[in-house]
């Protein structure tokens, strides 16, 4: 019987090859989709666990205040480490490492510029498990003037030769004096799922040649990422309560709030900290993948229902005469089910090559390096196969309870089963489930869409167009920088250079109070974010002044921190009127000055945070980063003439540079990315839906065929028939627009709340949704409709 079963339905699929090929399509796409956005929510969950201890394992982070805010940072201080050995001595592990730079690296006639150095100390190896390749973990990095690279540089540098042995040249951070490192260990690529990647470690104990010793001391210079394993009788909640005291120990002042401790393994999805060491992931995201996983999934099961209770008047005479000669309901149920069965297997087995032959692509608008070992893709095959023989069971019942339950003696003389209502009524609720889902993602695709518009047009209140910045680099080019900005003026097509201690679009940690006194002899006082800046900083990035005037190298004395320059958020901190406030003095540790001006608001950082309190000195020696301004002319002659220029100052060093513009839009390179995953997806999931809503056209076109040819007989168009036909699908469109509507806006408003700044969206969106729905199911059914339409009415009606 099971061979029969099997012949009925390889035949059935042969004989209807448009409903087999919509069926297995539509179900392997689903399941292809499914299939590579489970791989990506279980990629971004194993972030970090490969550790041996990682439940264990904690960084360690503090907040201080910011004006009347705070801050919250992922990075802390040098003296944190020593510290909590002292107080915590029952603390398993401790270790740190210093935030990344980028420098200089030399190995005999090889330079680069490398961007993912930093400094650790001799525990980093018991914490984290990198595999080495060559070298010990043990001591590695316990002497001076070691370094551990990754296998990918040590094949960049010293080919197939061997690394361990190899002395580099690395320019240091904080000064320009050169470490002649020995390469000590060589470890694997750190894995994708790692919260953080270096490609150079050197022994901490070489910053004791290389720091500043203010460094070592400064409680408010987080300069560090720290990290603790606890032992596995002490509680997590006991040590965040201990860290508490221990806080209030070591720091005084009302500047620093607390210290406390982060899982690692929630730092990549659960982590949006000021001085992440990377940009982490975001758990809504995963979620948001999640679900449109099911979606799709649930989808092509509803697709399937669809289409196959279509079918069911074109096999209820099939089902009258085998129970005519006496099969059983239960025979018959499981014959529909066995080729539901049969439907999912191929479809499943072809998702599988579609999923493989797509994880390169999908890899690449991604961001991801999603690649399962041998074992894990055996284990993963298994868990998708189980899901397909679930949606197998789950989409196939209903259509095999439906046609098993014909009435032999009223199909065999009807010649076609009626559709009962309740039926009737399923089917159209399946069908308005996709068109609801379909909006909904159409509102998310749209508000996800302008979101990121917004970002990049923006206004930032500072002119960033045509704004090439390098770093200094050294103390040639800072202590010959006029010559060398008077070098670079020479090009006509050079119209401003000025230079400053931090990145425009990056996070700004340090901060000072300024204190000033009022007029009834009170002190108002904030913790505001402070920023060295050269001359012609505020005329180069055209950036307001709201009252007083820019620093000038007419007053002298500004660069002595006499002056001192604030945005409108520091002014609002220490009550200030920024009207009214040009000449009132203030303090800042042991300086003393005067406020010279107020500039309107702009954004310095990203707008992933809200506009800082910032005050601005002027010293043209505190050198960090050199901004160029360009009339964007001959752009590359213009480029050469900057490296020409360089070369004269620096000839050692390579010169490195990049567009300001280019450099804030790849801020915002998560939301892109996810913008581009996501419009993906939902196109796929509506395409899927498509099939669905054929499936109900072409069964509603059946089911009326009789009533069309009455209607044509009585002089009815093929346009009358046509809206006849769509009307239905209108009003379901409607309903279910009805119902998108307040869904997707609560979802993509509570998803909006993650950004400091954000669009605002309203009925526009939605009408433009709708009117898309409504257009994808008039194409969807127009091709069934005009299909009955233009049929002859006499092929319906030579039966009465």
């Amino acid at each position: 019987m099971l061979t029969n079963y099997v012949k009925i339905a390889l035949r059935n699929l042969l004989k209807n090859k448009t409903y087999s090929v919509l069926n297995i399509s539509g179900l392997a796409i689903g399941f292809a989709s499914c299939i590579l956005i489970l791989l990506y929510v279980r990629h971004e969950m194993s972030y970090d666990r490969f550790h041996p201890n990682a439940e264990r394992t904690f960084r360690i982070g503090y907040e201080v205040s910011l004006g009347s805010a705070s801050k919250v940072i992922a990075s802390s201080p040098y003296r944190l480490a020593p510290a909590l050995i002292t107080d915590f001595p029952e603390l398993e592990r401790v270790t740190h490492f210093s935030r990344q730079y980028t420098d200089q690296v030399e190995y005999e006639d090889k330079q680069f510029r490398e961007s993912r150095i930093a400094f650790a100390d001799s525990q980093f190896f018991d914490v984290f498990n990198f595999e080495f390749v060559a070298g010990d973990a043990r001591a590695a990095l316990r002497k001076s003037m070691q370094v551990v690279v990754s296998q990918s540089i040590a094949q960049k540098y010293f080919g197939e030769a061997a690394a361990v042995g190899k002395i580099l040249n690395m320019g240091a951070p904080y000064s320009d004096e050169q470490m002649h490192l020995t390469v000590a260990g060589v470890i694997e690529d750190m894995p994708d799922n790692s919260h953080f990647h270096h490609d150079f470690i050197v022994s901490m104990i070489s910053g004791n040649t290389v720091f500043p010793e203010s460094l070592y001391r400064n409680w408010g210079w987080d300069s560090q990422y720290t990290y603790v394993v606890l032992p596995e009788n002490k509680a997590a909640e006991e040590f965040r309560k201990g860290l508490v005291d221990f806080g209030s120990k070591h720091i005084s002042g009302d500047w620093f709030i607390k210290f406390f401790a982060q899982d690692l393994t929630d730092i990549h999805l659960h982590s949006d900290l000021n001085s992440e060491i990377e940009a982490n992931g975001d758990m809504n995201y995963v979620r948001i993948f999640a679900i449109v996983a099911v979606i799709i999934l649930l989808i092509a099961c509803v697709n399937y229902m669809n289409l196959a209770t279509a079918r069911s008047s074109k096999r209820s005479k099939e089902v009258g005469v085998r129970k005519a000669i006496g099969g059983q309901r239960q025979q018959i149920f499981m014959q529909f089910l066995g080729e539901s069965n049969l439907i999912v297997l191929v479809s499943f087995l072809l998702a599988l090559v579609i999923a493989s032959l797509s994880l390169p692509l999908f890899n690449g608008i991604s961001g991801k390096n999603i690649t399962p070992t041998g074992a894990e893709s055996f284990v993963l095959s298994g868990v998708f196969f189980g899901i397909a023989l679930l949606v197998g069971l789950v989409s196939g019942s209903y259509p095999a309870l439906y046609l098993s339950s014909f009435k032999p003696v009223k199909v065999l003389k009807e010649g076609v089963a009626k559709i009962s209502g309740g039926a009737l009524f399923v089917r159209k609720g399946l069908v308005t489930l996709q068109f609801t889902i379909s909006i909904m993602l159409i509102v998310g695709t749209l508000v996800v869409i302008k979101q990121l518009h917004y970002l990049r047009s923006k206004k930032l209140g500072a002119n960033t167009e045509q704004v090439l910045i390098f770093p200094a680099q050294t103390n040639n080019i800072r202590s010959h920088f006029d010559s060398f900005r008077t070098e670079m003026m020479r090009d006509p097509s050079i119209t401003g250079v000025t230079t400053s201690d931090r990145r425009m679009g990056r996070d700004i940690n340090h901060g000072e109070f300024m204190s000033i006194e009022n007029e009834d002899q009170t002190l108002s006082k904030g913790r505001i974010s402070t920023v060295i800046v050269g001359w012609d900083f505020f005329d180069l990035y055209d950036i307001e002044m709201v009252s007083g005037r820019a620093f000038s190298r007419q007053f002298g004395a500004d660069t002595s921190r006499n002056a001192a320059i604030l945005n409108e958020a520091a002014a609002e901190v220490l009550g200030l009127d920024p009207n009214h406030c040009i000449g009132i003095r203030f303090k800042v540790g042991r300086d003393t000055g005067t406020i010279v001006g107020i500039m309107r608001d702009f954004h310095f950082e990203s707008l992933y945070n809200a506009i800082k309190p910032m005050m601005f000195f002027v010293d043209p020696e505190d050198i960090g980063y050199v901004s160029v301004k360009l009339s964007g002319e001959d752009l590359q002659a213009t480029l050469a003439h900057i490296k020409t220029a360089w070369s004269q100052f620096e000839p050692k060093r390579i010169f490195y540079f990049y567009f300001l513009e280019e450099e804030l839009f790849a801020l915002y390179m998560a939301e892109e990315r996810f913008l581009t995953v996501f419009t993906v997806f939902s196109a796929l999931a509506i395409f899927t839906g498509c099939l669905g809503i054929f499936g109900l056209a072409s069964f509603t076109a059946l089911q009326r065929s009789k009533e069309i040819g009455i209607r044509k007989v009585l002089g009815a168009s093929v346009a009358n028939v046509v809206v006849l036909l769509a009307k239905e699908m209108t009003l379901l469109v409607l309903l279910a627009f009805v119902i998108a509507i307040p869904v997707s806006f609560q979802v993509m408003n509570d998803w909006l709340q993650n950004f400091a700044y954000r669009t605002s969206f309203g009925l526009t969106i939605f009408l433009v949704s709708g009117i898309a729905a409504l257009f994808i199911a008039w194409f969807t059914v127009s091709f069934q409709s005009i299909k009955a339409a233009v049929a002859n009415p006499a092929d319906s009606l030579k039966y009465e």
